[in-house]
């Protein structure tokens, strides 16, 4: 009986060292995978401010761009105008004489 024991012991302890390895070896992983995480969480931080910044450059671009449209706009308006007054102005003047 004592032979018995003895290799249900010894299979026992075996088996017993492999759960503990493998305990290590995710208890590791687990450690790998949470600084990996931090250091995404970090980068996606990093990510989301320059992409806010990025937004807030983009809106002060359309808002620009939409001042110089509006800018040129009325000044192209302004010089029809002008054009139109001045060649009104002609044909009145020729119509005096």
């Amino acid at each position: 009986m004592t032979s018995e024991h003895e290799i249900i012991t010894t299979e026992l302890r075996k088996k017993i060292q492999t759960i503990i390895s493998l305990y290590e070896q995710q208890k590791a992983e687990k450690t790998s995978l949470k600084i990996e995480n931090q250091k995404l969480e970090q980068q996606l931080k990093i990510d989301n401010e320059k992409l806010n910044e990025i937004e807030v450059q983009f809106q002060l671009l359309k808002t620009a761009k939409s001042i110089a449209v509006s800018v040129v706009g009325s000044q192209e308006a302004k010089q029809r105008v002008n054009k139109i007054v001045r060649e009104i102005d002609k044909c009145i003047s020729l119509m005096n004489k």
